[in-house]
């Protein structure tokens, strides 16, 4: 399970199947805070605005949101080999 989830070292398709087999019934999702914390490494974006009732601030958050995204779905990161994406 742990090859597949960090697409490391072989795992044969019949392995990959059941896999996401059972993470699909089960509606597993791995948690990306505990994986950020453990690789000390996070895709978190941070801003900081000093009034978000400000019009413009909402629509800068909401937009770089939009953005975001649009490129999560272009660029799934991991399990994109094997189809597995967020």
């Amino acid at each position: 399970m742990s090859r597949y989830l960090n697409n490391k070292g072989y795992i044969s398709q019949k392995s990959e199947l059941k896999i996401r087999d059972v993470m699909e019934r089960l509606n597993y999702h791995p948690n990306e805070i505990a994986r950020g914390l453990a690789k000390k490494k996070t895709r978190t974006i941070a801003l900081i605005i000093p009034d978000i009732t400000n019009p413009f601030f909402q629509s800068l958050s909401w937009q770089l949101k939009k953005l975001r995204n649009r490129k999560v779905q272009h660029h799934p990161g991991q399990h994109q080999r094997r189809g597995y994406g967020r």
